[in-house]
Formats: C-alpha cells, structure tokens, sequence
C-alpha cells in the first residue's frame, strides 16, 4: 500500500506540473497509470528538441512507439524516485521550453 500511494503520490506532481507547463496529456488523468504519463509533445517541438537537453541536465524522457512517436513522449514514475527528483525534472522542463 506504500508503494502503491508514493507511485499515486509522484505521479500527481509530475501530472499537475505539466498541467502548469500548458502540456496536454494523451489519456485523460483518471485514466492514467500511477507508473507512465504520456504527454503531448507541444506544438512545434520534437521529441529530439527535448530529449538531448533534458538529458545534458540529468532527466531522461522515453520516445513514444509507432505513430505516437511523432505526438507525444513518454514519462515513468517507477523505481527510486522522490518528489524532490519530480520536482527537479519539472524545473529543468520549464527551461528547456522557456516556461
């Protein structure tokens, strides 16, 4: 039951950042998983225009498979990981799209 809330718990974070960030969501958040969030690559981006600089910051982000590749992205909150490391990928998101 731990687990399963700090998974709830992180993922409510990361979903109301993104909210914060104008991001749109493939799945409506009732729907979504405590473990992926897929997120709406904003207009004008690409997957690469986010993943290299993300990267260079410390945060990986995952390519979305067959047609959604060109869309969305891709996002877990699985395995050692706190809010302050949720926190962290957020602050670097809002930079690397100058929000």
């Amino acid at each position: 039951n731990n687990r399963i809330e700090h998974y709830r718990a992180i993922a409510d974070t990361l979903r109301d950042g993104l909210a914060s960030l104008e991001l749109d969501f493939l799945v409506a958040r009732e729907d979504q998983s405590n473990t992926m969030t897929t997120v709406m690559l904003p207009e004008g981006w690409s997957y690469g225009d986010l993943h290299a600089p993300l990267k260079d910051l410390g945060y990986v982000i995952y390519k979305s498979q067959g047609h959604l590749s060109q869309t969305t992205f891709r996002l877990g909150t699985i395995g050692l990981m706190s809010q302050d490391d949720i926190r962290g990928f957020l602050d670097s998101l809002a930079r690397v799209l100058g929000r």
